[in-house]
């Protein structure tokens, strides 16, 4: 029986990796945006952060593979910044996300709670 527990093991761990499938823009709701970035391998817009209004950030600016602008929106007042008003991306990414905004060749596809006015047309 100790053989076969061994065989087996060693089987199961010989094999070949299972890669999770890419998640869809929908899936990404609720998980932080660090999370988000990764599984949608997004990459960030040199200024990346979302503010409206001027001084309250609500989100950060990203780029897909396919060069689609990607806007992951998080709640308003969650965004800790410095004395100088600025924010650290890295702590940005420990938010949770609650909106998606892509932008596609025919407009926006929406998902969860973004700032309608930017996506509209």
């Amino acid at each position: 029986m100790r053989k076969f527990l061994l065989v087996a093991l060693a089987a199961a761990g010989c094999a070949a990796p299972t890669e999770s499938p890419r998640k869809s823009d929908g899936d990404c709701i609720g998980l932080t945006l660090g999370e988000a970035i990764e599984s949608l391998d997004l990459t960030l817009e040199k200024y990346p952060v979302i503010e409206e209004p001027p001084g309250i950030a609500r989100g950060l600016k990203c780029l897909s593979p396919a060069k689609d602008d990607v806007w992951l929106y998080f709640r308003r007042g969650e965004a800790p910044f410095n004395k100088r008003a600025e924010w650290s991306v890295d702590n940005l990414k420990t938010l949770r996300v609650i909106g998606i905004a892509r932008r596609l060749k025919d407009g926006w596809n929406v998902e969860g709670e973004v700032i309608w006015y930017y996506h509209s047309y």
